[in-house]
């Protein structure tokens, strides 16, 4: 409401509105810090199923005793 007096005084003052402060809080922090964790989560799935298949597979005592 005091812009002119605010900018004359060379006040900075962040609105002080708490819906808007809520959401700048929750799209400049929050939604990114939940996609970053989704994508880790499925990252961190897909290390792991490669890492899985990547493994010898045990082989069975039965069919070298064949060989």
């Amino acid at each position: 409401p005091d812009y002119l007096q605010r900018i004359e005084q060379q006040k900075c003052m962040v609105s002080q509105d708490v819906s808007y402060q809520v959401f700048a809080t929750c799209c400049t922090f929050y939604v990114p810090l939940m996609v970053i964790l989704a994508l880790y989560w499925k990252i961190y799935q897909t290390a792991r199923k490669r890492i899985h298949r990547r493994r010898p597979r045990p082989v069975d005592a039965a069919v070298n005793n064949n060989q």
